[in-house]
């Protein structure tokens, strides 16, 4: 028979394909399933039967017969061909579309996998839910306590307090230090202002002039700062440490001021009209007046020689010493006392 009719539609004929109903009652895991149609009776391509399964489907390679028509393998696509262990499945008294393609019937629906699929993974998701590890999660009925619920309310305004907590406020330019008593924390992108009180790190440049000697103390005006390893020069205008060794002051009119030089040179001498020591030496000596007393010592070598004149005369600004010959000396020590 033709499983086909037409409508027409506008003068027109159309073919429609006509639906058949059957159902099956075969066990779940026998692979042929046996189905009874009243109105079917040739197996040809395109024919469309609906079957109610009284039965579930546990059988890895179905076939299919309709009316004793033949067992035709069951085919669901392209990847799913005849003789693969892909189970063919439904549950009980679903009704399922199949459509013959002249070698197969192509199962329209697979729900019972689908299904299984969800009901397996909602399982699994809910053991999930209530536990971690061996513990159980409270669920919306119960009521937390204790710790959990003083954490719960702690995290309730979390939110709320950490916005309170961001600052406003523009930052401080530096000042006067201090641990400040603001509650609220400093945003990661916040920009300190300009601090238009200090000069500009390029505004700070070395000084380029020579140190001065020393001289009138002054605070000074210079804008440049001093390198670390400057030198000041030596200030000529005093004595030397290894000339001048001992300056003393005493009361009651006695040595008032003494001075003692060392390791003076006497080499330009002159004659003076002595008789017994007629060549005279000027020893410049730093601070001496001709108000002044000298004693000069002489080394035991220059002593004994008797070249030398164990009297000395000061001048303003030195001592002369007296000697019979020129030879150039230096004198160990001299000591000048004020006042005569």
């Amino acid at each position: 028979m033709s499983y086909g009719s037409k409508i027409r539609i506008n003068g027109t004929d159309y073919s429609i394909a006509s639906s058949l109903y059957g159902t099956c009652t075969t066990s779940a895991a026998t692979a042929e399933k046996a189905v009874t149609c009243a109105d079917f009776d040739t197996l040809i391509a395109g024919v469309l039967i609906l079957v109610k399964f009284s039965n579930t489907n546990t059988n890895a390679t179905p076939t299919l017969n309709v009316n004793s028509t033949g067992a035709k393998a069951i085919y669901t696509d392209g990847n799913n061909k005849p003789g693969t262990n892909e189970l063919k499945s439904w549950k009980a008294n679903e009704v399922v579309p199949f459509v013959y393609d002249g070698s197969y019937w192509m199962m329209c629906a697979d729900r019972k996998a689908v299904q299984d699929a969800i009901t397996t993974n909602t399982s699994n998701i809910s053991t999930i839910n209530t536990k971690i590890g061996s513990t159980a999660l409270p669920t919306t009925a119960q009521t937390l306590t204790g710790a959990i619920a003083e954490h719960e309310t702690d995290i309730s305004g979390l939110s709320t307090t950490i916005t309170n907590l961001r600052g406003t406020a523009s930052p401080k330019m530096d000042g006067t230090a201090a641990v400040g008593t603001a509650t609220k924390y400093a945003r990661e992108d916040h920009v300190h202002p300009t601090d238009t009180s200090r000069a500009a790190a390029s505004a700070v440049v070395p000084g380029t002039a020579t140190p001065k000697k020393d001289g009138t103390a002054a605070v000074g005006t210079a804008t440049k700062y001093a390198r670390e390893d400057h030198v000041h020069p030596t200030d000529d205008s005093r004595a030397a440490a290894s000339t001048v060794s001992s300056l003393t002051t005493t009361v009651n009119g006695k040595e008032t001021k003494k001075l003692i030089f060392t390791s003076k040179s006497a080499s330009s001498w002159t004659n003076n009209g002595s008789t017994a020591f007629p060549k005279r030496c000027a020893i410049a000596c730093t601070g001496v007046t001709a108000a002044m007393t000298a004693l000069v010592f002489f080394s035991a070598a220059q002593a004994e020689s008797g070249d030398y004149s164990p009297y000395a005369e000061t001048y303003a600004g030195g001592v002369y010493i007296y000697s019979t010959k020129t030879t150039s000396i230096t004198v160990p020590k001299i000591l000048v006392f004020a006042g005569s």
